[in-house]
């Protein structure tokens, strides 16, 4: 759910921004529909965070797939946010960090 305040406030940022938009198509077609994770940290922990509304890295990439069902490993999700949820949402993902601390703490 992404509200038309939100696209409207993205948009209004991201105007001020030199932007090229050809490389984000030449990797939607050369890039995206062919990717696959390679590594998967099996010791270290590891923070997998993301927007849940994300269409560049979506966090579903990570939720279905088998290999990163470990204990070594959170994915946690940040509603109503995409690619850059630090902008977004920063108070949700201080607070995920924030738990990830507290996680390397145990």
């Amino acid at each position: 759910f992404m509200s038309d305040k939100f696209e409207e406030k993205a948009h209004i940022l991201l105007s001020a921004l030199p932007y090229n938009y050809k490389p984000f198509e030449w990797a939607d077609e050369n890039f995206h529909p062919f990717y696959e994770s390679t590594w998967v940290p099996e010791q270290l922990p590891t923070l997998i965070l993301g927007g849940c509304q994300d269409v560049l890295t979506p966090i579903q990439l990570f939720i279905d797939d088998a290999r990163f069902k470990r204990s070594n490993i959170l994915i946690r999700e940040i509603k109503h946010a995409s690619h850059f949820p630090w902008i977004e949402k920063p108070n949700d993902v201080e607070a995920e960090l924030y738990n990830f601390v507290k996680y390397l703490s145990i």
